[in-house]
């Protein structure tokens, strides 16, 4: 049936017209509408880091060398080493000292191959400490590739290569007696090396007991070892390095040891509170390392009448990879915290209407201004959440969990934050309750 009315051709084409419109508005809100974006949140334990850039102070004896002749080391970077001890051999010519060299090392790796070999007695070993040993190994071998000990370079390949070779077993990539034609090659080496092995001519001795390091940097006296625990800022910056030329090595006398360096007011603030702390060199190990605030020592510069700031660390740790540093990149681990991560954006602080009833049955309503708390996504539906934090690390505020009577009695959200929720870190016109 025709419509030859105009008028209600007239109302039709309006209608539709309308309906259109309110379409393409429709799409236009909904592309340029701002959607709700979410983050987990997820437990974690966070340090509170101060980074410095620090000197390692130690009671260095430094080892001179007056012979002629080729040395050939005995022991490894880190190693404790009793007094009298051989350091050193000493040989008539290089061509001596590299046969003897090849002999350690190929006897070395003769007990990696004939440990693989047994392989069935450390299955039960633990892959993340394999994996830990691995990643140091690597950072000696890129360390002493850069000058910081060249002869140590092959028995930390030697060590690499076994880490590897177990970890390989551990994944159950290789299987027992794989490593015997290795083996039975390296004895043969060795028996035709020793056949044309010349004798030493002399040793090197420890003068002393302590750690024995072949590196030696020329800062070895440039600290007042007995006076360490009162040095200044200005005292840091004004250390001055020695000529070192004839050491072959230096022994570190004391088991204790500091870590000497400048830091700001803030950071002064973090740490006279503490008596212990924890410390990584994340250059040079993956190791975090005890250590105790002795002192942070003031003094006010001549020029500005700024207060100044040195602190001091001791540790009393030792090994390969902390025997030669000295100004190192370090991290300071004032404190560690944990709980329930959630994003600085999304923390708001909105008025809670809390209906409360009292002991006359009389219902009212009690409005709790600025309360602190982040939006989570329950299914279709966003509820505002009462959190609990003292602490914000890189961006994060660490929530609590675990709330005390107090806190429980001033939780006026259903719950606090939990793991897992989706919390809201953007979109608009949030409130408690909203419908998606």
């Amino acid at each position: 049936m025709k419509v030859n009315n105009p008028i209600i051709r007239k109302i039709f084409s309006t209608v539709m017209a309308i309906l259109l419109l309110a379409y393409i508005g429709y799409q236009i809100y909904a592309v340029n509408a701002k959607k709700i974006v979410t983050e987990t949140a997820m437990y974690a334990e966070l340090g509170d880091t101060i980074q410095v850039s620090a000197w390692a102070v130690r009671d260095e004896k430094i080892i001179n060398n007056t012979s002629s002749g080729v040395l050939s080391y005995k022991i490894n970077d880190g190693d404790r080493i009793a007094r009298n001890a051989v350091i050193a051999d000493i040989y008539s010519s290089e061509n001596s000292a590299s046969t003897m060299a090849q002999i350690e090392r190929l006897t070395e790796e003769a007990e990696y191959m004939q440990a693989l070999n047994n392989s069935g007695s450390f299955y039960h070993a633990n892959p993340d400490i394999v994996n830990e040993q691995i990643n140091d190994s690597i950072i000696s071998i890129i360390r002493n590739s850069n000058g910081n000990g060249i002869s140590d370079l092959s028995k930390t390949y030697s060590k690499l290569h076994y880490l590897l070779n177990q970890k390989n077993i551990l994944k159950g990539s290789s299987s027992e007696n794989s490593f015997q034609n290795k083996l039975d090659s390296i004895n043969e080496e060795l028996n035709s090396l020793q056949l044309n092995a010349s004798s030493k001519i002399g040793s090197i001795k420890a003068p002393q007991a302590g750690y024995f390091s072949s590196h030696v940097d020329g800062y070895e006296n440039s600290f007042d070892f007995e006076n360490i625990e009162s040095i200044t800022v200005s005292e840091i910056e004004n250390i001055k390095k020695a000529s070192s030329s004839s050491a072959i090595g230096k022994i570190t006398t004391d088991f204790a040891w500091y870590f000497v360096c400048e830091i700001n007011q803030a950071q002064k603030i973090k740490l006279e509170t503490q008596s212990k702390v924890y410390v990584k060199l994340p250059l040079i190990s993956s190791e975090t390392i005890p250590a105790y605030v002795i002192s942070i020592n003031t003094e006010t510069d001549g020029e500005t009448g700024e207060n100044r700031y040195s602190l001091v660390l001791k540790c009393n740790y030792m090994n390969a990879n902390i025997a030669s540093v000295r100004n190192e990149t370090v991290q300071i681990i004032v404190d560690t915290y944990s709980g329930v991560l959630v994003n600085e954006r999304s923390i708001y602080f909105e008025d809670v209407i809390e209906k409360v009833t009292d002991e006359n049955g009389n219902e009212k309503e009690i409005v709790h201004k600025n309360v602190k708390g982040v939006f989570v996504k329950y299914g279709s539906r966003i509820n505002f959440v009462q959190i609990f934090s003292d602490i914000t690390v890189n961006g994060y505020a660490i929530c609590k969990t675990d709330l005390s009577d107090l806190e429980k009695a001033s939780l006026v959200t259903d719950s606090t934050i939990t793991q897992y929720d989706e919390v809201v870190v953007n979109g608009d016109d949030l409130y408690d309750g909203k419908l998606l």
